[in-house]
């Protein structure tokens, strides 16, 4: 099994990275969160944990940034009718630690907002791994974290349901971080963001 590559990034789209390894490059499946988290292509190296799926037409490597992306992943696909592509869906969506609430605390609707997730998926992932999951806080800062996250996917969806574009979106998003812009309430930083737009 492939427990992780390192190399540097060659090409970015929506759905996966191509690492150039030296000799050859591979193709890995990633969520678009990890893939917008990844700096600008660059020649510093990368360490990506992997997942090899195997299937009688085709390998499929799917690709992490840490640990709790990769060990979300495999609980998602040990669901019944939950395979890769759909756990990568979903990580997709929102983060681990914010899914993670979701299922603890019974949250099936905004579950049920993540494409191919209807009221019986969501009922059924919250009955298998309510007990099995556990938010990965290990400090003040991380719930902080955790906040920060919810409003980036909130603010992120409002924006692109007004017909704005998604990278357009990120890249407001991330301005308005990087000036400590991005705090207080939903309505508010949507101003906020709007006016940079």
């Amino acid at each position: 099994m492939i427990y992780s590559i390192k190399g540097r990034i060659r090409n970015k789209f929506e759905n996966y990275i191509v690492v150039d390894l030296g000799s050859f490059s591979m193709t890995v499946i990633m969520s678009t969160n990890s893939i917008n988290s990844l700096s600008k292509l660059s020649d510093e190296k990368i360490e990506v944990l992997t997942y090899l799926n195997v299937r009688e037409d085709a390998l499929e490597l799917y690709g992490f940034l840490d640990n709790n992306e990769i060990d979300l992943f495999k609980q998602l696909i040990n669901i019944s009718k939950i395979g890769p592509k759909m756990a990568i869906s979903i990580l997709s969506y929102t983060s681990p630690n914010i899914f993670i609430r979701n299922i603890k605390s019974n949250n099936i609707d905004e579950i049920t907002k993540i494409s191919g997730i209807g009221r019986k998926t969501a009922q059924r992932i919250i009955l298998e791994l309510k007990d099995k999951l556990e938010l990965n806080i290990k400090s003040e800062k991380d719930l902080i974290d955790i906040e920060v996250d919810s409003l980036h996917l909130d603010v992120s969806r409002s924006l692109i349901s007004l017909g704005i574009n998604k990278i357009d979106v990120e890249k407001v998003i991330k301005e308005m971080k990087n000036d400590g812009q991005f705090n207080g309430k939903l309505e508010v930083v949507i101003k906020k963001a709007l006016s940079r737009l």
